[in-house]
């Protein structure tokens, strides 16, 4: 049982303590590290083994009970890419609560406890990231990533507002992660969460090539194929969404279909990046608990060594494009987030053609007589 018991509506000061106690005796950075490194050491040639079928036997589960569902290589690949956008999602919405509930201990009200914070935080993350962009409109207190001893080697130290900034600059990303964009990340990851309404796919490839000094249209060159910019490549999440102008308003309703570009290895740096600069901010958090305590807080929490987040934020993220029309009001464009930046994209009459090598199209060969046309592809 907690001791001490209720005494009253509000937590006493030594609940609070209590409370504090059990929160920084806890590991949550640990956990995320943990999730990323199975992602990490994951191959889709990882047998199931002996091991899971005698446990499954156990259960009464024969092994040709599941024989029909077995996933394949690609179905592995696609679901690995899935699992790292939702885990770097996680981290992101870990971090943000985590930053918005230590600035609100630090510089609101310091007599509560983290944990208690935490609990009484926004509830939706957007509430979440408003909180942070208010608490620091004076600034980012050092504190939210220096233990009380780093604070005072700060003052002599000038490679610490480098590193504090860096911290401060994965906060940012993760913020920006979380936040609505035309491409809205969120809403994939509540798709992925509840009921699994998407679908992950490997077999999409979406690209800028440049068309000049081509006669036929209908049949490209390889080598422009080769040298064009991936938009979408690899693993690919789809999802649609009921796009909302206007809450009071159906007429402005419309209908998209978004694909978004997984990196599993991107993503999955990126979440441990983001886990980093959690435990930096729950360790600084734990160190001043341990401090007010007076004892000495471990020496091992560090922010050196991040790299910039701006090189992640570069990648293309997606497409977005309409699948119905609203009754009234402007048509929605298609567009296209990378770096940032969104680029609406305008479309032609679409085109179907096939891919050949460039020996057949300087010569005009076709294929040869009595090969099987091979299913043409848009291009």
């Amino acid at each position: 049982m907690f001791e001490p018991r209720a005494s009253g509506p509000e937590l006493t000061a030594e609940q609070r303590r209590v409370l504090d106690e059990e929160f920084f005796a806890s590991d949550p950075t640990a956990h995320l590290r943990a999730k990323i490194d199975m992602l990490l050491r994951y191959t889709p040639a990882t047998p199931m083994g002996a091991v899971v079928s005698d446990r499954l036997a156990s259960l009464g589960i024969r092994d040709e009970a599941l024989a029909w569902m077995t996933p394949d290589a690609h179905t592995f690949e696609a679901m690995r890419a899935v699992e790292a956008y939702a885990l770097r999602h996680q981290c992101a919405e870990t971090l943000i609560r985590l930053v918005g509930s230590a600035l609100q201990v630090l510089t609101v009200a310091p007599a509560r406890t983290l944990w208690e914070e935490l609990e009484d935080g926004p509830y939706k993350i957007a509430d979440g990231v408003g909180q942070i962009e208010q608490s620091v409109g004076e600034g980012v207190p050092l504190n939210l990533f220096a233990t009380p001893e780093q604070e005072q080697l700060a003052v002599s130290s000038d490679a610490w507002p480098v590193h504090t900034g860096r911290a401060w600059a994965w906060t940012l990303h993760a913020m920006e992660l979380l936040q609505h964009q035309p491409i809205d990340l969120t809403a994939a990851n509540n798709k992925l969460k509840h009921g699994f309404v998407v679908r992950a796919r490997t077999d999409v490839l979406a690209s800028f090539i440049q068309a000049d000094g081509i006669d036929d249209p209908t049949r490209f060159p390889l080598s422009r194929l080769r040298a064009a910019a991936p938009i979408i490549d690899g693993v690919q999440l789809q999802f649609i969404r009921r796009e909302k102008l206007a809450p009071k308003d159906r007429s402005t309703d419309w209908m998209s279909l978004t694909t978004l570009n997984l990196d599993a290895e991107a993503l999955l740096t990126e979440a441990l990046m983001l886990t980093v600069v959690h435990g930096i901010v729950f360790g600084a958090a734990q160190a001043r608990h341990i401090v007010a305590r007076r004892e000495k807080p471990p020496d091992s929490l560090t922010v050196r060594g991040l790299p910039d987040p701006a090189g992640y934020a570069r990648r293309i993220r997606g497409i977005r494009q309409p699948l119905t029309l609203p009754r009234t009001g402007p048509h929605p464009a298609i567009v296209l987030e990378a770096g940032g930046e969104v680029c609406t994209i305008e479309v032609g009459q679409m085109i179907q053609g096939r891919v050949i090598d460039d020996a057949a199209a300087s010569t005009g060969d076709t294929a040869p007589p009595g090969d099987p046309a091979e299913p043409s592809r848009s291009v």
